[in-house]
C-alpha cells in the first residue's frame, strides 16, 4: 500500500497550489497541521478508487467557506478526525476511504491528518 509522508507535504503543497490556482487560501498553515498530524499519527495510508467495492461508504473531508477565518481560530490537528468519526457515528458506520472534496491550498491536507489518525486509507 502506498503512503504519504512527511517529507511528501511540501511537493504536494506546492502541486495543490498550482492546481488550485490560488484558490483554497495559503496552503503554508495547512501544511503545518498536516506535518504534526503525521509526525503524531505516522504516514497516510493511500487506496485506488478501483480498489473499494462499488458499495464502499467514503466520505469527503475538507473545510468550505473563507480561508481567512482559519488565520483567525486557527483548526486543531485533530479537528478533521474528530468530524469524520462524528459523522460515522450519525451514520452508524465507519468509512472505507476518506477522499479529498478539491484539491485547493489547504483541502488537500486536511483530509490526510484524518486518513492517518483514523488508520482510513485515502483516496489520493
Amino acid at each position: 500500500m502506498s503512503q504519504i509522508t512527511i517529507d511528501m507535504l511540501d511537493d504536494i503543497a506546492a502541486g495543490a497550489a498550482f492546481l488550485a490556482t490560488g484558490g483554497g487560501g495559503d496552503p503554508h498553515l495547512a501544511c503545518l497541521c498536516a506535518k504534526e498530524g503525521l509526525n503524531q499519527y505516522g504516514p497516510a495510508n493511500l487506496i485506488a478508487p478501483e480498489e473499494l467495492s462499488d458499495d464502499a461508504f467514503v466520505i469527503a473531508v475538507g473545510g468550505v467557506g473563507a480561508p481567512t477565518t482559519s488565520l483567525e481560530l486557527l483548526p486543531s490537528v485533530d479537528e478533521a478526525a474528530r468530524v469524520v468519526e462524528a459523522y460515522g457515528d450519525i451514520i452508524g458506520k465507519k468509512p472505507d476511504a476518506i477522499v479529498s472534496f478539491e484539491i485547493g491550498g489547504a483541502n488537500s491536507r486536511i483530509p490526510l491528518v484524518a486518513s492517518a489518525a483514523l488508520y482510513f486509507p485515502m483516496i489520493f
